[in-house]
């Protein structure tokens, strides 16, 4: 018996056609749904956000689209005058957190979270804030995940509290920047009481323990987009190469009787003309036949279904997008037939208001009510420590009616 037939062979059963057991291309394999994914990190999340145009809409827009209009402070007071200049005055200072919680809420939606921090004047960040004693809030600070992140050492259940997470553990430098002073440098305690902290979320992960096993902190909005955007790319680029993976076909009348007869010499000659060809193509952009014996005929692959699966994937990567809150008319700017003589489609500005709005309810209601109790406390605030029994906060829609509407509206 030849030693090739005492051969064995205990390795898995391949097929390199059919894609049996080749990784990546088994059948079997590629219908199965596979659990383990794999953590981005920050290098990762930030490269995606700077290089990809689709990352930066998905992170950047439901933010900037939130606040754009800022909300109103209003209040329930029998004195009329003190009435409005409370308002006024409460609805100046609150506007200068607007950016702030833009800022806040890009770095929730870039790394998961996203923290602004409030010093006051009576007591340390270590301290909770006595609402008694708090004259003003001498300065905050915009921080993100990397800088900050929940006290999850053995407290694993209080990270869904009305005010967030209880105790914060910070990693960084903070700088204490005060108005009409110097900036001053200060070392962070070793623990940060949440009274002090507004605590932003990106994509939230709900399960508490999976939250625990994170840093007790949240996942980025690209953590489920990116898987979309990779198939998208890679799907784009499979088509470009398929454009131009034609061949040129260089017919030549006889060539098998040529090389029957000729032998392997004719078969060096028929070598060295396709390197000819291929010389002249690249260098003087034209080739050289006998019109009589020869012509050229370029084929190109066919584009049957492509354009079929390109929309597929493009209908799941905004379908990925949407989960960030992002509609489809807004992440590719695509708009459906029916606009008015200014060129906008209201139903689908009520559709986005309406998203915006709640998410505005969603991420921010908590924090603004959390930063409005403190102002209401400060001793040097509109209301000099005497918060009042009957206020409210509302978001202003960024969808203005059309006169049709409004006409609507009155009868």
């Amino acid at each position: 018996m030849d030693a090739k037939d005492t051969t064995r062979n205990d390795g898995p059963l391949q097929n390199v056609y059919s894609g049996m057991g080749v990784p990546n291309r088994d059948p079997l394999m590629a219908t199965m749904l596979n659990p383990n994914f794999r953590l981005l990190s920050r290098q990762e999340v930030g490269a995606y956000h700077r290089l990809f145009w689709q990352c930066r809409k998905v992170v950047d827009i439901m933010p900037v689209r939130m606040t754009r209009r800022w909300g109103t402070y209003s209040v329930v007071i029998d004195d009329g005058d003190f009435k409005d200049r409370s308002e006024m005055a409460m609805n100046k200072v609150l506007s200068e957190y607007r950016h702030q919680f833009r800022k806040a809420q890009r770095l929730a939606n870039l790394h998961g979270n996203a923290a602004i921090v409030l010093l006051t004047d009576k007591g340390a960040l270590s301290d909770p804030i006595d609402l008694r004693k708090v004259n003003r809030i001498v300065s905050t600070r915009v921080v993100g995940r990397w800088s900050i992140i929940p006290d999850t050492e053995g407290l694993i259940w209080n990270f869904d509290e009305a005010d967030g997470p209880e105790w914060f553990r910070p990693f960084a430098y903070i700088d204490q920047n005060t108005k009409g002073r110097q900036q001053d440098h200060f070392v962070l305690p070793e623990r940060i009481h949440g009274s002090h902290v507004l605590w932003f979320r990106g994509n939230e992960i709900l399960d508490e323990q999976e939250r625990y096993r994170n840093s007790g902190c949240d996942d980025s909005v690209l953590q489920i987009f990116y898987e979309t955007l990779h198939r998208f790319q890679s799907t784009y680029d499979a088509g470009y190469r398929l454009l131009s993976s034609g061949t040129l076909n260089h017919q030549v009348e006889g060539l098998l009787d040529m090389l029957k007869k000729g032998g392997p010499e004719a078969q060096d000659k028929l070598i060295q003309r396709a390197q000819l060809d291929d010389l002249t193509r690249s260098s003087y952009r034209q080739l050289l036949s006998d019109k009589s014996l020869e012509s050229y005929q370029y084929l190109s692959a066919s584009l049957g279904g492509a354009s079929e699966i390109m929309e597929i994937i493009k209908n799941e990567l905004v379908a990925a997008a949407s989960v960030a809150g992002i509609p489809p008319s807004l992440f590719y700017a695509e708009f459906s037939s029916g606009m008015d003589s200014a060129g906008k489609d209201h139903s689908e500005r009520q559709t986005l208001n309406a998203a915006i709005m709640d998410f505005q309810e969603d991420k921010f209601s908590e924090q603004i009510e959390k930063l409005i109790t403190i102002i209401h406390a400060s001793k040097s605030g509109p209301y000099k420590g005497n918060p009042p029994d009957d206020w409210r906060w509302t978001w202003t829609p960024l969808y203005d009616p059309t006169p049709q509407e409004l006409s609507l509206i009155h009868i």
